[in-house]
């Protein structure tokens, strides 16, 4: 596999080590890159469209404005990554650990986030429309003013603790998804009426 960085330099990698590698502004559409060992690696502005991560680790690498729409991230270790303002429409993260990481203002529109670990992560002021959540945990996630149109929630989704607050859910499928009383939801929604399920005392709304 042939990597090109910013400064034209060839990279060949495959389940190799790139720990800590300033990748940033790096050429790598459709690249395999299964396995790679990218935790604290500087991609920001690059280009990986199509590219294929399932099983890195990319533990706490900045992703910051990069493009990865239609990357598979599957089974990929991303907890504490930053991806702000990335391009990620159509991206595959199914059983991704994506715990405490940053996606603010983030397009992942039609993204496959099924069994996603989120817990603590910041989604706020991204594009989440026709995103599938099934089976994935959101539990104490930031989702304020967050697009959430037309997304599968349904299924055993956590959102106990997350933030909602000025979210989108016109046309979210939420039945089955549990929230609790640390839940916020937008102004006047009613969780009960969308089929959605307290595991304890009525959340917030606000």
């Amino acid at each position: 596999m042939e990597i090109l960085d910013h400064d034209g330099n060839r990279l060949m990698v495959y389940e190799g080590d790139l720990i800590g590698a300033d990748l940033s502004e790096a050429l790598l559409p459709k690249a395999a890159l299964q396995w790679v060992d990218l935790r604290r690696a500087n991609l920001e502005s690059s280009v990986l469209n199509g590219a294929d991560l399932s099983n890195a680790n990319l533990e706490h690498a900045n992703l910051r404005r990069a493009a990865l729409n239609g990357v598979n991230f599957s089974d990929t270790k991303m907890a504490h990554a930053d991806f702000s303002a990335a391009a990620m429409e159509g991206a595959i993260l199914y059983g991704a650990d994506l715990t405490s990481s940053i996606l603010i203002g983030v397009d992942l529109y039609s993204g496959n986030l099924y069994g996603a670990k989120l817990e603590g992560a910041n989604l706020e002021n991204a594009n989440l429309a026709g995103c599938d959540f099934i089976d994935a945990n959101l539990r104490g996630s930031n989702l304020r003013n967050a697009y959430l149109g037309n997304d599968n929630f349904g299924g055993s989704v956590q959102l106990t603790g997350a933030n909602l607050a000025g979210a989108s859910l016109e046309g979210a499928d939420l039945t089955g998804a549990t929230y609790g009383r640390s839940t916020i939801f937008p102004s006047g929604f009613d969780p009960i009426a969308r089929g959605m399920v307290s595991i304890g005392p009525r959340a917030f709304r606000g």
